[in-house]
């Protein structure tokens, strides 16, 4: 079943992490590194959405900054996170070649939950189709917040308090 809000998905079993991983999965054992914010990582997400636009071209429906970084004044583990739109992300043979040619790995395929697909390279890029008529908000695949309802220094301490 699909359901357009994470927040809203049950919690994946063992077996469910390992069936879309497509490499290893082992637990996270070590503390949880946040920094405060960095205004360098705008210009992050600025270096590497060009790289994607340059290797997919017009195949690119939406690239956003997503995620704890794309919050100004919001600590945040130091990765940026990327939600590319295509067309279809079931077919990726329209796009997966190109990606790996500039250095991203497919590392998760969810065919169930909008055809989400993960890559890792110098950024973690989160890649789903467009809302179909069925799925009435644009963007709902976004597995990460656009942004943060809290303020930030209210959610930079929610972000620690976490990672604690």
């Amino acid at each position: 079943m699909t359901t357009d809000k994470p927040e809203d998905r049950a919690a994946m079993t063992e077996e469910q992490i390992q069936a879309v991983s497509l490499v290893p999965v082992a637990p996270h054992a070590g503390r949880i590194h946040l920094e405060d914010y960095n205004p360098e990582w705008p210009l992050l997400f600025e270096r590497e959405a060009s790289r994607i636009r340059v290797a997919l071209g017009d195949k690119v429906v939406q690239l956003e900054h997503v995620g704890s970084t794309s919050v100004p004044g919001l600590a945040a583990k130091p990765l940026i996170d990327i939600l590319l739109i295509v067309a279809d992300s079931a077919d990726e043979q329209s796009y997966v070649p190109a990606l790996e040619a500039a250095g991203y790995k497919l590392t998760i395929r969810e065919p169930d939950w909008h055809e989400h697909r993960v890559f890792k390279g110098r950024t973690r890029t989160s890649i789903c189709t467009p809302s179909r008529p069925d799925r009435q908000k644009p963007g709902a695949c976004s597995p990460f917040a656009i942004g943060y309802a809290a303020t930030p220094p209210t959610a930079s301490a929610m972000n620690r308090q976490s990672a604690s």
